[in-house]
């Protein structure tokens, strides 16, 4: 072989094998914290009462489905990035899923420093994550059996033609902070589209994070429906009940949330396209999350195109 060719293929391998020389630590999206006995209920109190004795501020909690329960909680290192980048307000919680299992309540929880890289955060959030183990115990991270690198999180999306971190569901524009606010409430007063509210976190001038539930209901769309879409892929021995519950970001009168097609792949990024437990049986979840959370705000027509079913599939597929 010429030589030139050779050069080629030492400095492709070379490049190759860059990350693993360079120790770039390989990051999963939860963390399992361990097994609780006792029921649900209770191992909820205790769970909350060890967050609150640890420092973290509990928003919200609440029932996605039947022997799942979801706890949120922030604290100040996660909502500061936020003065100077407001949509790191994806970040600024942590969700605490507990889960009966065989063997008792499955207590796990979403890796802040994952979640700091994927939503591109400027902070360390590792001091985050040493004080959720320290209250709730850390026996492994889960949910991508490699891992991703912090730069592939920082551009990470599922696949060719599938959205980005700033490729939201765009949902509304308003005159105000207040409007928007005003008319996210009114929303979930009415339960308009399924969704009710789980939590709002104010974090200050002009940035509002709620947290939502999403359910059919009625004559609603089942792919809308939160149940169903995590009863399709978590389908693994670690339960990744803390994937709930969806938020909603307002700034500045802008009404945003991330895109599903980027929101669950981030969570799942070794779900299969299709297959079993796969996101081809969820195809037509996107749309119907972006019409729920439409409706919610009020907003009659879309305000984007890109919102349909996954690349390469039609509604018709099955």
């Amino acid at each position: 072989m010429h030589s030139t060719s050779w050069r080629w293929i030492l400095l492709l391998g070379s490049l190759f094998l860059l990350p693993l020389c360079a120790g770039a630590e390989s990051l999963r999206p939860f963390v399992f914290a361990g097994i609780e006995e006792g029921d649900l209920q209770t191992v909820a109190a205790a769970t909350r009462a060890k967050l609150r004795l640890a420092g973290f501020d509990v928003v919200g909690g609440y029932a996605p489905d039947r022997g799942r329960y979801v706890l949120v909680v922030t604290e100040p290192r996660l909502q500061r990035p936020v003065r100077e980048h407001p949509r790191a307000a994806y970040g600024a919680v942590v969700r605490v899923g507990l889960t009966e299992v065989a063997d008792g309540i499955q207590v796990a929880y979403t890796n802040p420093v994952y979640f700091q890289h994927a939503y591109r955060i400027p902070a360390d959030f590792a001091p985050v994550r040493a004080g959720l183990a320290a209250a709730l115990g850390a026996e492994r991270t889960f949910g991508s059996r490699d891992g991703l690198t912090p730069e592939r999180l920082a551009r990470y999306h599922y696949a060719v033609g599938m959205e980005y971190f700033d490729d939201p569901y765009v949902l509304g524009a308003f005159p105000s902070q207040a409007a928007a606010l005003a008319a996210i409430e009114q929303g979930l007063k009415e339960r308009r589209g399924g969704v009710s509210k789980v939590y709002r976190l104010d974090l200050g001038p002009g940035v509002t994070l709620y947290g939502v539930q999403l359910r059919a209901g009625g004559q609603g769309d089942r792919y809308g429906d939160e149940r169903f879409q995590l009863g399709v892929v978590d389908a693994g021995a670690l339960k990744r009940t803390a994937y709930l519950p969806y938020e909603v970001l307002v700034h500045d009168g802008r009404v945003e949330a991330l895109h599903m097609r980027f929101r669950m792949a981030v969570h799942f990024p070794d779900v299969n396209m299709v297959g079993r437990n796969s996101f081809m049986k969820l195809r037509r979840s996107p749309r119907a999350v972006a019409a729920a959370l439409r409706a919610l705000v009020g907003a009659p027509e879309p305000a984007q195109t890109r919102d349909g079913p996954l690349p390469g599939y039609t509604e018709d597929d099955s």
